[in-house]
């Protein structure tokens, strides 16, 4: 009885070994490939709480738009349609993530960055994708929609340039959530003059200027009416509107560094901090609270920053963010955020309709969350392990054109070796965490 016993338990354990180490497998397929060299887990992390936020908003978005909804929204729905300002919690942390390299520079001693080499990447990382996208969705529509296809074909080829809202002044109808995107480019090609504040050596000068840019862009934006586009699309959908937020990336680098020496340290206290942010950024962004509102345009930056200061410091959130699920789905933000609009309408227009009431409830936003977010998972993982995860690799032109002559040249066993990522022989020493 006993043998029996211990015999089962250790084929048990066995197969659930098994498979943890095949889940291990799948999500170190997954994960993010960083440029420098060096990864930190709580980044991606962070990055989970807006792509989750904003799936779960357009799901009602999209149930609202097909099937309509109650006039009174009750908090669960306020609540919800906060994701709508998740793009602003994006453009945190790309503040935070590109400035840690320059900021590294002037304020620890690290190696310089190369202005020329950081364009080329912010190209050859972010393109890729973003043009295999834009293209299947142009060329989706061109047998049922020829008329309407020729009409985008404009769209389509400024769209490629991260044009399109400043030409049109409108959302790209190809794919209308690629309006951040822009932003972010906008805000990369100002990105090594604006980090030029590092090199101040006084903390609290440095800090205040920042902070004084800050102050001085709300100021304008409030002067000129950008929260309710008063003064035209084009600047209100422009890094101008949103500069704040990117800059509070700037104080977070700036602490993660000078205070923290890239090594925060975790305290309980830090959780409840960030429940309380939470709650706090909920209240001040419902939809209830005009457009116009000074609370939501002044306590909106200084909230966002204790919020990711908080999950930093969290012993609970430190774990969370650490957590191989939360971070590997974080690292495929880029694609899943993409790609989830054009899958949710697809799906509920063609397939989930039928679970859904004359007057969609709270209820049905849950059961289609729950159907929906795994279909994006899959459609967006299998993306970003064929494309996105690839071009992560700096030297992914070098690896392509390698793998393009082995294959021209007939040598298809060394060709599939460079596509799969044995490519030893081309990569170089591994970098520095920052370099």
């Amino acid at each position: 009885m006993i043998t029996i016993a211990v015999c089962g338990a250790g084929t048990v354990n066995d197969a659930l070994a098994a498979r943890a180490e095949t889940l291990g497998r799948a999500i170190a397929g997954l994960t993010r490939r960083t440029s420098s060299g060096g990864f930190i887990p709580e980044i991606d992390g962070l990055r989970f709480i807006p792509i989750a936020w904003v799936v779960i908003y357009h799901v009602n978005q999209v149930l609202r738009t097909e099937y309509g909804g109650p006039s009174k929204e009750d908090r669960f729905i306020q609540f919800v349609k906060v994701g709508a300002f998740a793009p602003h919690l994006f453009f945190v942390i790309s503040g935070f993530v590109l400035a840690l390299p320059f900021a590294a520079h002037h304020l620890s001693g690290r190696k310089k960055v190369r202005v020329g080499a950081y364009y080329l990447r912010r190209v050859t990382r972010l393109w890729p994708a973003y043009v295999v996208i834009m293209s299947c969705l142009f060329l989706w529509r061109l047998p049922a929609e020829p008329s309407v296809s020729r009409s985008l074909a404009p769209h389509y080829l400024i769209g490629l340039l991260f044009q399109h809202d400043l030409t049109y002044g409108t959302a790209n109808p190809l794919n209308g959530v690629a309006w951040s995107l822009e932003v972010e480019i906008q805000f990369y090609a100002l990105l090594p003059l604006l980090a030029m504040v590092f090199a101040v050596k006084d903390v609290r000068l440095r800090r205040g200027i920042i902070v004084a840019v800050v102050v001085t862009a709300i100021v304008l934006q409030r002067n000129m009416s950008m929260y309710a586009y008063a003064c035209g699309p084009r600047p209100c959908q422009s890094v101008v509107n949103f500069i704040q937020f990117f800059l509070v990336g700037f104080l977070l680098a700036d602490i993660y560094l000078a205070d923290w020496k890239g090594r925060p340290s975790r305290h309980w206290g830090w959780d409840v901090v960030w429940l309380a942010s939470v709650f706090a950024l909920a209240y001040v962004l419902r939809p209830v609270v005009p457009q116009s509102s000074p609370l939501r345009h002044w306590m909106f930056p200084p909230l966002v920053l204790v919020f990711f200061l908080s999950a930093l410091r969290g012993a609970a959130m430190s774990r969370v963010l650490r957590a191989p699920v939360i971070f590997t789905v974080g690292g495929m933000c880029y694609t899943i955020y993409l790609l989830h609009f054009v899958i949710i309408t697809f799906l509920i227009r063609n397939l989930t309709r039928t679970l859904v009431g004359s007057s969609p409830s709270n209820l049905d936003i849950v059961v289609q969350s729950i159907l929906l977010v795994p279909a994006v998972l899959v459609v967006s993982s299998l993306f970003f392990a064929a494309v996105e995860r690839p071009t992560m690799n700096k030297r992914w032109p070098q690896l392509l054109a390698a793998w393009v002559r082995q294959l021209a040249s007939g040598r298809r066993t060394r060709a599939v070796a460079l596509l799969s990522g044995a490519e030893s022989e081309l990569r170089p020493a591994a970098p520095t965490a920052l370099g």
